[in-house]
């Protein structure tokens, strides 16, 4: 579990551009070496489907380029990885999430207020903008009846204070 954790977060950095060298010392040129024919623009755009990071050990197996052999060379070598520095600099992941991408606008604001809705302990909401119209009215009153029930809300908006 661990070595699949590692190689997670190993690939998730090195598909955002991280430098091996840093984290590996000379091992990382033993590793760019096995990484030559790779077609990172590939990998990078299959990582961006499920929605830019890598979570579980099954889309290793998914990502362009990277056969079974390789993760297997790739495995070894993180054998003698430093994990305490790859854990402070890979993008941070959680294990076995999943994204689903809205791109219709009602279909969203149905499964932000549903989740809303389902919420038992707490909410964090991150959102970059939340206007005073009907869907952020629609958002607010479902938060505050969830802070009736007893659940912990958070949110975070972006604000940009107006003349």
């Amino acid at each position: 579990m661990k070595t699949q954790r590692n190689m997670i977060d190993f690939l998730n950095y090195y598909l955002s551009g991280g430098s091996l060298a840093r984290i590996m010392g000379v091992a990382g040129e033993e590793v760019e070496r096995k990484l030559e024919g790779i077609d990172l623009e590939a990998a990078r755009a299959y990582r961006q489907t499920l929605g830019g990071v890598i979570t579980t050990s099954q889309q290793l197996f998914q990502l362009p380029g990277f056969s079974p052999s390789l993760l297997e060379q790739l495995t070894e070598v993180l054998g003698r990885l430093d994990s305490g520095k790859l854990k402070v600099l890979a993008p941070q992941t959680t294990w076995n999430n999943q994204v689903t991408p809205y791109v219709n606008g009602p279909e969203c604001l149905g499964m932000i207020l549903e989740e809303i809705r389902k919420a038992q302990h707490y909410i964090h909401l991150s959102v970059m903008l939340f206007f005073n119209d009907r869907s952020g009215n629609l958002v607010a009153d479902e938060l505050f009846y969830a802070l009736k029930r007893g659940v912990k809300v958070r949110v975070m908006v972006n604000y940009t204070l107006t003349a």
